[in-house]
């Protein structure tokens, strides 16, 4: 099977302060969004539409380095929350491909606290997106799989997997590669986390941003 080239959004970005303890698709024509650096104004408002605590999501300068991005804020009890924003482009369709990237910051540490990228999301009641989470939990940093209910902002851990001890104020590149196989009904999924090893400028960065 062709596979076209991925789309790059960053219009998926979701941020969660505290971590809480089958994906669905439509038929569409390929799509690619992006990429987006935040700097032109109301480019995030033109690109994105806000799922839950939008109240809460601007475009703006991030509170660490002062780039670009779009930054996530606001508190949660101790069961958690979570902030959602997505692409407004349209659906993206599994078979062909979804390749997503973002450049995240974690401004400060409490708790359990990250961004990261979803994909293949049902806003439907009951319905769910795949959730690539990185948090920063102090000795526990990590990079999680999790399933997101976009109406509650629940999610279901699948899989972890350890990262590197993660530093505040400084910023992470992520992808996430969805790929559909229809032979056998499965997704398959590829994630990449790795930290910027130098001081960034806007040209610097072809993907969206986000920060907390």
């Amino acid at each position: 099977m062709k596979i076209p080239q991925c789309a790059r959004i960053a219009a998926m970005a979701v941020l969660a302060t505290l971590l809480m303890a089958g994906a669905g698709g439509a038929f569409v024509v390929p799509i690619t969004a992006g990429p987006f650096d935040f700097c032109s104004p109301g480019q995030y408002e033109a690109n994105f539409v806000e799922v839950r605590r939008g109240a809460e999501i601007d475009q703006g300068s991030d509170p660490g380095t002062h780039h670009c991005a779009v930054n996530f804020t606001g508190s949660a009890l101790a069961a958690g929350d979570t902030w959602l924003t997505r692409s407004n482009a349209g659906s993206f369709n599994g078979f062909n491909g979804i390749c997503m990237r973002a450049d995240i910051l974690i401004n400060k540490f409490n708790n359990a606290k990250g961004g990261g990228l979803v994909a293949l999301l049902d806003t439907a009641p009951g319905g769910k997106g795949l959730f690539v989470l990185l948090i920063d939990n102090g000795n526990t940093d990590r990079l999680t799989l999790n399933t997101i209910d976009p109406n509650n902002g629940k999610l279901v851990e699948l899989q972890t997997f350890p990262v590197s001890s993660i530093v505040e104020n400084a910023w992470y590149h992520l992808e996430l590669t969805v790929n559909a196989r229809q032979f056998d009904d499965s997704l398959s999924l590829f994630a990449l986390m790795r930290p910027h090893r130098r001081s960034l400028t806007a040209r610097d960065w072809p993907s969206g941003r986000v920060a907390r």
